[in-house]
């Protein structure tokens, strides 16, 4: 009913129906899962594509493609984030307790000025600050690098600091290298630079520490207490085989007895369990830390091969996550609405409604919404490219937005 009516409504019945559709298709979860934020780094190009349909997250530098047969899912999946690379989920971060309200509508003479300060008012219970899940697929290389892996980064502050960067990595991998000397774990990441420390406990050089027995442990940062006040948490895992692994991070707060408190970390289906610890509901870099401007460190933590990158704005069940873990291919992944659309011809009818302003901004951002649907991407530019190309110049900035969204998410 919704697309006949797009199909063969008046203009403002087909403006109504047009927005229905974009509304289902953002934050699509038929289980009310709360999925706020979906990376789905499913090919070469889709590097900043927000399959939630909730934010619109900005590429930095060249992130590579995923190698021929090493895709996850037996695809093109993943992104290879080297030194200068990273994806900036929103300018002020993401807080799943706060989301951006910027694509739940299209009035096409609103600006972007009007629009994104706008938070999204929950219909019935928030959820709070330390309800969230972070889930992820990496690839494990069967030679990694003594750097550290920045998978998370928090938002850089805006004000002068004196000097002091609050901004900071809250999860990644780092190094460890045993000293020959005194047996003192050493953090290999931190002597990679022409100022290398060496050993702090015993002062033996980089040069004698390098080549000692290495550990690989995965950080998360406490963020308790709030503020400046933060304590690192390290987790010796088991050795990871090379290839794809999956990751999960379940933080949840409750005043129940019967509710986790506190922070599950995930490596495939082997959990650990951190009571009374939570990293900081801030979410600014996926897949690199870029610091200070003027600290040297910009980009240079790159993570390495991520695939299928999901923020969920509650606390997933253990069977929740055992289920995301043994998932082979995308067919259970939560873009149900999306596929039925694009099985019903939705990118055709859509494109027929875009002459009118306030019914071609709304059809357009349900266009922009499947195109996150690589199998739709190539038939949207074959039945409207040229026209939405055209669009860019249109006096309605709202028009201009949705236009350029939907031609990112195509291209």
């Amino acid at each position: 009913p919704l697309l006949g009516c797009v199909c063969s409504g008046i203009w403002a019945e087909a403006r109504e129906a047009a927005a229905t559709l974009a509304n289902l298709m953002w934050m699509p979860d038929f289980k009310e899962e709360r999925l706020v934020c979906w990376l789905k780094f499913d090919g070469p190009h889709c590097v900043a594509v927000d399959s939630a349909n909730v934010l619109m997250p900005v590429k930095a530098g060249n992130p590579k493609a995923v190698e021929m047969g090493k895709g996850m899912y037996r695809n093109l999946w993943g992104v290879n984030f080297v030194e200068g690379s990273c994806v900036t989920l929103h300018p002020d971060g993401l807080q799943t307790n706060k989301v951006p309200g910027t694509l739940t509508s299209a009035s096409a003479s609103d600006t972007f000025h009007a629009t994104s300060k706008r938070e999204y008012q929950w219909l019935g219970k928030e959820p709070g600050p330390r309800r969230f899940t972070v889930t992820c697929w990496f690839y494990w290389p069967s030679d990694p690098t003594m750097d550290t892996k920045v998978l998370i980064q928090t938002t850089p502050p805006k004000v002068d600091t004196g000097g002091a960067d609050l901004s900071m990595a809250s999860v990644y991998v780092e190094c460890l290298v045993t000293c020959c000397k005194c047996g003192a774990p050493v953090v290999a990441g931190d002597n990679l630079s022409s100022d290398a420390q060496g050993c702090t406990a015993c002062g033996a050089p980089w040069s004698q520490v390098k080549d000692g027995p290495q550990e690989f442990v995965w950080v998360l940062v406490d963020d308790k207490k709030g503020g400046a006040d933060k304590t690192r948490k390290t987790m010796k895992t088991p050795k990871l085989m090379p290839g794809w692994h999956f990751l999960a991070i379940v933080s949840s707060h409750s005043s129940s007895s019967k509710t986790f408190d506190g922070t599950k970390f995930w490596l495939d289906t082997w959990p650990v369990i951190m009571k009374h610890v939570w990293i900081k509901n801030d979410f600014y870099n996926i897949g690199n830390f870029t610091g200070k401007t003027d600290d040297g460190e910009g980009g240079r933590k790159p993570f390495g091969l991520i695939a299928d990158f999901r923020i969920y704005a509650d606390a997933l069940s253990d069977n929740a996550v055992k289920a995301l873990a043994a998932q082979q291919n995308s067919e259970n992944h939560p873009d149900e609405i999306a596929r039925l659309l694009g099985s019903m011809d939705a990118a055709t009818i859509l494109a027929q409604r875009l002459d009118v302003p306030d019914t071609a901004a709304e059809c357009l951002r349900a266009l922009g919404s499947l195109a996150t649907l690589s199998s739709q991407r190539a038939k949207i530019y074959s039945v409207c490219g040229r026209k939405v190309l055209k669009m860019l110049e249109s006096p309605y900035p709202m028009i201009r937005r949705q236009a350029a969204r939907l031609l990112a998410n195509i291209a």
